[in-house]
């Protein structure tokens, strides 16, 4: 691989004896894993080397191509941007980039090192905390007003192309335009840089016991992020929230009528979140949503996305349980907060 010989210079530094280079490194082996993302070709590729001692050592790197020179733009701008938002968060390391060839319209990263944070066996309440106070980091404090015409666009979609009956359709649709107005005013929209998600975050933790405070004070979990979200769409910071906790919100339902655990989590992951914020003088999340979180809404998008993408095994206990649940959730509003009369 011509990108594994380009890189070798890189290696001979990193690997030294007693702070010497070896004077020759060539390539052993290349395993590369390919993964197409949109406007972007990844490759996750293992390249073991090996130095003129015979020392051998494997290195992991992330290969992205770009369709188009506006995509490569667009992905080298958001690194920069990611590297500016973390910079004062001292347990937030955005990944290195180690080559980029604009003619080439390519990209290549540092492979993180370290285990998803469900690997660590945290605590309910500290595992959600601590996830809140990464999210708000990684969203930033800068705000824009907030956009919901994809939102809308997708549910429609959805729960068009979903069989459900007419009269459920048409219930829904009249309960989510009043739903919508709650978000007129609400400014919390973010720029996103990375995609947030567990297998894309790589977790060390600093003490074998982490607390609350721990967290807050950013001694207690080492991230490591990689730039992995192309888009100029500005997005609703609750959405991130809600992808976390919307599969066991509805499972949640479906055993007992209720989202009464689920509620637990989203307090603590909210609790992360407005302490970072908090800690940063930006402004609560009650004023971004001065009537009430989106966080409902974004459930409801992700359970109806969910069954769109298995729809060859819906039956109808699960179509069911999706028409009461989304009514359930627009109606009683459970994740709402603020603004409730």
């Amino acid at each position: 691989m011509e990108l594994a010989d380009d890189m070798i210079p890189i290696w001979k530094e990193r690997h030294t004896f007693h702070g010497v280079p070896p004077r020759y490194v060539s390539i052993k082996t290349v395993d590369v894993d390919y993964v197409h993302l949109g406007e972007v070709h990844q490759m996750n590729a293992v390249i073991t080397y090996i130095s003129d001692d015979d020392e051998t050592w494997k290195q992991d790197i992330i290969i992205r191509y770009f369709d188009s020179i506006y995509y490569y733009n667009l992905e080298e701008s958001q690194y920069h941007k990611l590297l500016s938002r973390t910079e004062f968060a001292s347990n937030i390391k955005i990944v290195e980039l180690l080559y980029k060839n604009k003619e080439e319209q390519i990209l290549i990263y540092d492979r993180a090192h370290g285990v998803s944070l469900d690997d660590l066996g945290l605590k309910k309440d500290i595992y959600y905390y601590q996830f809140g106070a990464l999210m708000a980091v990684l969203h930033g404090t800068e705000t824009e007003k907030l956009n919901l015409n994809v939102t809308k666009e997708l549910v429609n979609y959805l729960v068009n192309q979903l069989p459900f009956e007419k009269k459920f359709v048409d219930k829904f649709m009249k309960i989510l335009k009043e739903h919508y107005r709650l978000f007129d005013h609400a400014y919390a929209a973010y720029e996103p840089l990375t995609t947030i998600e567990l297998d894309l975050l790589s977790a060390t933790p600093i003490h074998d016991v982490i607390t609350k405070r721990d967290i807050m004070q950013e001694e207690a979990i080492y991230f490591e992020v990689l730039p992995s979200l192309v888009t100029d769409i500005q997005l609703d910071r609750m959405e991130d929230l809600a992808n976390l906790v919307a599969d066991d919100a509805i499972m949640e339902y479906r055993n007992t009528g209720e989202v009464s655990e689920t509620l637990n989590n989203v307090i603590s992951l909210l609790e992360g979140y407005e302490g970072y914020y908090e800690a940063n003088t930006a402004s609560p999340l009650d004023q971004l949503y001065p009537n009430g979180l989106s966080i409902d809404l974004h459930v409801v998008k992700g359970v109806l996305l969910e069954a769109y993408s298995s729809s060859d095994d819906l039956d109808e206990a699960h179509l069911n349980l999706l028409q009461s649940f989304c009514i359930y959730l627009l109606t009683e509003r459970p994740f709402q907060f603020y603004g409730k009369s």
